[in-house]
């Protein structure tokens, strides 16, 4: 069973490092997590005790620290031209470009699959995974999901 569920924004608010894209996309690291940051080779690197990331520097606006909802959730994302949504027990990866780069990485960093993408709508199954939170990296975007 995939769950995907939007909280109310009663969750108590907690410092986050939020970082922007130029896109107008936001994603927010709990300081309680010790996110780690640093940048190699054109890349923002981020690495903390639940996630270790990379985001292009050419797609990045800034970060800050703020306030923000201790718990979020995503019911369906847009990142860009890209988004991706959720089909019973799939993902729906739409709006990609040819040769586009999908990575789904465990909760500790540990690369669970990757494969490169030629067509335009992708959806992956996520029956192979066992139960547990993932990172979805698509071309630079990120997004994270648990499945039950």
């Amino acid at each position: 069973m995939f769950l995907c569920v939007t909280i109310p924004s009663m969750a108590e608010e907690t410092t986050s490092l939020v970082v922007h894209s130029r896109d107008g996309s936001t994603v927010a690291y709990a300081l309680s997590e010790y996110p780690k940051v640093s940048f190699s080779d054109g890349y923002l690197l981020i690495k903390s005790t639940s996630v270790d990331v990379s985001y292009p520097l050419s797609d990045m606006w800034k970060f800050t620290f703020e306030l923000v909802d201790a718990e979020t959730s995503i019911d369906a994302v847009s990142a860009g031209k890209s988004s991706f949504s959720y089909d019973g027990d799939a993902i729906v990866l739409s709006g990609l470009t040819e040769n586009s780069l999908l990575q789904v990485y465990s909760i500790d960093g540990v690369l669970a699959h990757s494969e490169k993408i030629s067509t335009s709508t992708y959806t992956y199954p996520l029956s192979n995974l066992p139960a547990g939170m993932y990172v979805i990296n698509v071309n630079g975007k990120t997004f994270k999901i648990s499945k039950k």
